[in-house]
């Protein structure tokens, strides 16, 4: 089962969270494999792929909203009392957080310790331009892994196909004897003429003469 898998693309104990749902990815992957149907280790590693970074583009979905909704929770409070009339309008504290999220990181005010002055990089209220951004570009790389795996997996089923299956012919009846085929229709035979028999001159007979002969006295 997938749950047994202990590397791999399609390995939960890989790609799954402990704050994620396990058997959600399980199925996850089920589903992915029923509608690519691999035919081969080769396609199933594809496909395990694919559903592994799926699940990872999902998961970088609900990073981005959760980093938006933390920040309107961390202005809930300013907002109520700096801007009381509109402390009851979700998309103002949804503008107001997000003008946070796009502020670039600002310098922490020089501190001096033992005659050093240390100054970092340190994120204005919470969250700023850094986090969202970062969310993004692993957006970005995933979906070039996922297209560049489809294009894997279509160029591998195009250059190892296996040849079209032959039609097979119908099983015959039992106690049925194989058909002979018909004998082939008899060649005509053209009828023969004997060549005319020459007719020969007939020869010209000169009939005899009877001679009486003469008595001698």
């Amino acid at each position: 089962s997938t749950n047994a898998i202990k590397h791999g693309f399609a390995a939960a104990v890989n790609v799954v969270l402990r704050i994620e749902d396990q058997p959600a990815f399980t199925t996850h992957v089920a589903k992915v494999h029923a509608a690519y149907k691999p035919t081969d280790y080769a396609e199933e590693t594809f496909v395990d792929q694919i559903a592994a970074i799926q699940w990872r583009q999902s998961r970088l979905v609900a990073l981005e909203t959760a980093l938006i909704d933390a920040q309107v929770g961390n202005h809930d409070r300013t907002l109520t009392e700096m801007w009381p009339d509109s402390s009851n309008d979700e998309y103002f504290h949804l503008v107001k957080a997000w003008q946070a999220l796009a502020r670039p990181p600002q310098k922490q005010p020089a501190v001096q310790v033992e005659e050093t002055v240390s100054t970092t990089n340190t994120p204005p209220e919470d969250f700023d331009i850094t986090s969202i951004e970062l969310v993004r570009r692993y957006q970005v790389s995933l979906d070039r892994q996922l297209r560049n795996t489809l294009l894997n997996l279509r160029q591998y089923r195009k250059d190892f196909a296996a040849p079209p299956p032959q039609p097979a012919s119908p099983p015959l009846a039992p106690n049925e004897p194989e058909a002979t085929p018909p004998p082939p229709p008899p060649t005509p035979v053209e009828p023969q003429t004997n060549p005319p028999i020459p007719v020969q001159a007939q020869k010209t007979v000169t009939p005899l003469r009877l001679v009486t002969p003469v008595k001698k006295q």
